[in-house]
């Protein structure tokens, strides 16, 4: 494990469910930016750090996810993200759901950096990209790479 990779802990909530007390799907992409925001904060950043001293703001380009099994009402879960990859324009973050080791959700979530002013594409700010590097670590391309 890279130096600066955390996890985050989880308990499945009643409103993460549906009526069934399985784990919501779209629950899972909110699972995956807590941890995003969690990484952000360990490399003394945040949103609005950079928006309001880089005039930078990250979005999601591309995001998807490969569901394995299902969470469910009062598991205890565990949420890891890394960097896969780490560009001037580009990042991509994986976060993995896991419960008690079993591999539940992969997320990918390709963020770009846009300019407050004009929404362009920018490159990221040579801070970001510095206080991320301890946070990279090849992820397994496996088949949520495949652009979904």
């Amino acid at each position: 494990m890279a130096p600066g990779i955390r996890t985050l802990d989880h308990v499945v909530a009643y409103p993460d469910t549906d009526a069934g007390g399985i784990v919501y799907h779209g629950r899972y992409f909110d699972m995956a930016e807590r941890s995003r925001q969690d990484i952000l904060a360990q490399a003394g950043l945040s949103y609005a750090l950079l928006e309001r001293d880089y005039a930078t703001m990250l979005v999601i380009y591309r995001i998807g996810a490969l569901y394995h099994a299902s969470a469910m009402l009062e598991d205890r879960l565990t949420i890891r993200t890394v960097i896969a990859d780490c560009g001037p324009a580009r990042t991509t973050w994986v976060t993995t759901v896991s419960r008690s080791g079993e591999k539940l959700v992969t997320v990918r979530a390709e963020i770009v950096a846009l300019d407050i002013g004009t929404r362009a594409v920018r490159t990221h700010p040579g801070i970001l990209l510095d206080r991320l590097a301890p946070f990279h670590e090849r992820a397994s391309p496996g088949p949520v790479s495949a652009r979904i």
